[in-house]
């Protein structure tokens, strides 16, 4: 096993691990049952923890990490300006990166950046994903009720709660607003963050839509709350450095392509259809959507604990190579 992986990626798994969060590692390890047979599952709960690991290890070491500052590619959508000091994967890359910390890829991710944590600034990650939704008009710009949306979503509480408890999943008990959905009519980017508190803990899901021709690109933000303050200065300014390739922008929408079913109000719960969203459908759909994205943020907190424990303890971040891989190559 890597030297690297043991420093970097495995107390980022293990925790999720021991948490439960993964619900393939929780059932078929009976991490949630009564005490007399999680006892007696013991065994297979140490193995499923191993084999979580080595699966992480052999997809972190497929990463092929890029050193800022350069120009990333982010598909056949646009370019980002990558600072120095940051780390770039591309979608590839990002899927391994989900996969290897237990969160759960959508297929659309077209990259990632990696903000290595130190004494100095805290860690985070930011994934891209392309949606091709179609054209998003922004006529509700001046429209986006964050009192009413949050109402929406406070609705869908008690109904993400059963999803969450048959997963056995910690409990949402509220949520509110980090940031307001704001539009920023120049840039065309959709901006909220939430705060969703669970009966373990809170977490900040820190998102923005940057619209184009075509759809949207969705940057996540994914930060340790008391850190959130810090990360969000330059996850803005990371997104300044982000631009749509030549015929692929918001402004170069032509007459006859394709457009939305929906606008920016449904943009903010999830993609959900504005027909949806009109006729109250939103209470009964809302329920997957929480229950996917606030669970990010529940064991994300777990990770980064581990990752804070581990810089308090004076390690330092690691950086890949030459080659993009974080360990050496082997000597002779």
């Amino acid at each position: 096993m890597s030297l690297t992986f043991r420093r970097f990626v495995r107390p980022l798994v293990r925790p999720l691990v021991r948490s439960g969060l993964s619900v393939l590692v929780a059932v078929s390890a009976g991490a949630l049952v009564v005490p007399a047979a999680r006892a007696e599952a013991a065994p297979d709960a140490a193995q499923a923890e191993a084999e979580a690991g080595a699966e992480a290890e052999k997809l972190f070491d497929s990463i092929e990490w890029q050193k800022g500052p350069l120009d990333a590619d982010l598909g056949t959508q646009g370019t980002l300006k990558v600072p120095e000091g940051m780390l770039f994967a591309d979608g590839d890359g990002a899927r391994a990166f989900l996969r290897a910390t237990q969160n759960i890829p959508s297929g659309l991710e077209i990259g990632m950046v990696l903000r290595p944590g130190s004494e100095q600034q805290a860690e985070y990650f930011v994934i891209f994903s392309f949606h091709d939704e179609g054209y998003i008009k922004d006529d509700e710009k001046d429209d986006l009720d964050g009192a009413a949306l949050l109402e929406s979503l406070r609705e869908g509480m008690k109904e993400a709660n059963k999803e969450r408890q048959k997963n056995h999943w910690p409990q949402l008990l509220s949520i509110d607003w980090q940031l307001p959905p704001r539009y920023d009519e120049a840039s065309h980017n959709l901006t909220w963050a939430t705060l969703p508190r669970f009966d373990n803990g809170a977490s900040v899901n820190h998102t923005t839509r940057i619209l184009g021709r075509r759809g949207y690109v969705m940057a996540d933000l994914v930060v340790d709350p008391a850190d959130h303050a810090d990360a969000a200065a330059t996850y803005a300014g990371l997104l300044q450095g982000f631009k749509y390739r030549e015929g692929e922008s918001y402004a170069e929408y032509r007459a006859g392509d394709k457009v939305a079913e929906y606008g920016l109000t449904a943009l903010v719960v999830g993609g959900v259809g504005a027909a949806a969203w009109k006729s109250g459908l939103l209470g009964k759909l809302w329920k997957l959507i929480v229950v996917g994205v606030v669970a990010l943020g529940a064991g994300l907190k777990r990770l980064y604990g581990a990752l804070t424990r581990r810089r308090s303890a004076g390690t330092p971040p690691p950086l890949p190579g030459p080659d993009g891989r974080f360990d050496p190559p082997a000597t002779t």
